[in-house]
């Protein structure tokens, strides 16, 4: 009841010193990797299919590498997906991925002049709730 005393500047007034008081809204680029972060699971089962086998040779294991071109890479993850999501979020997924601390183990992105590939690594056991759960823990959607 005290506001509706109150004038209309009054008001208009309070109401600009509340909406300056807030944090500023998230940006595009904070919005696409917050959603791909919640994506990365999904991309990660894509890219354990993806990913070559392990090679024993006498008793002797050997990792595999497999290259593949980034955007073919990221059309063949959307094809894979049963949702439909965009190809920048998709890119966002595979960056957050790449990340040492994250999946740098068995992915990288490799940019030579304006060819951009990504190599799968065979290896150990890869958990996706494992590497969700890294994404998450390790605040790595703003990075």
């Amino acid at each position: 009841t005290a506001d509706r005393r109150k004038s209309l500047l009054e008001r208009i007034r309070s109401k600009e010193l509340q909406q300056a008081s807030l944090p500023p809204p998230p940006t595009e680029e904070e919005l696409l990797r917050q959603s791909a972060a919640e994506r990365v699971e999904d991309v990660t089962r894509v890219l354990l299919l993806l990913r070559p086998p392990v090679s024993v040779k006498k008793g002797i294991v050997t990792a595999q590498k497999k290259p593949y071109q980034f955007e073919a890479l990221v059309q063949n993850i959307q094809d894979s997906l049963r949702r439909p999501v965009s190809s920048e979020e998709i890119a966002a997924c595979l960056d957050i991925l790449a990340q040492k601390d994250v999946a740098g183990d068995w992915i990288d992105i490799v940019k030579i002049d304006k060819l951009t590939s990504v190599v799968l690594k065979s290896g150990g056991d890869i958990s996706p709730e494992e590497i969700s759960a890294r994404v998450n823990r390790g605040g790595l959607v703003k990075a």
